[in-house]
C-alpha cells in the first residue's frame, strides 16, 4: 500500500518485515476494485497453512496483530493521502 509502512512495528517485536507477491486473496480480492488492500501473514509452525493442523504461536500471533494495528493507525492518520480525482 502506497505510503504505508509497518517495518518500524514489524522490527519491534524482532520480525524480519518483508514484502511478499501473493497468490492469496481473501477477501482482499473482493475489495480491490474499491479500496487499497493488504494482507498481513504470520508464519504457520512447520509452514502448515490451510489444514487443521495449522499452528501459530501465541507471540506470532500478538506480532502479527500489531503490525495490523500499525497499519490501520496509518491510514486513520491519512497515510493513503487524498483520493484520487474523478
Amino acid at each position: 500500500m502506497a505510503g504505508i509502512s509497518a517495518s518500524a512495528t514489524s522490527r519491534r517485536f524482532h520480525q524480519s518485515p518483508f514484502w511478499r507477491h501473493s497468490l492469496a486473496g481473501h477477501d482482499a480480492t473482493n475489495m480491490k476494485d474499491i479500496a487499497p488492500t493488504a494482507l498481513v501473514f504470520v508464519p504457520s509452525i512447520d509452514g502448515i497453512s490451510h489444514n487443521e493442523r495449522e499452528l501459530t504461536t501465541n507471540e506470532d500471533m500478538l506480532a502479527g496483530l500489531a503490525v495490523f494495528h500499525r497499519v490501520v493507525a496509518q491510514v486513520a492518520d491519512g497515510a493513503l493521502g487524498e483520493p484520487p480525482r474523478e
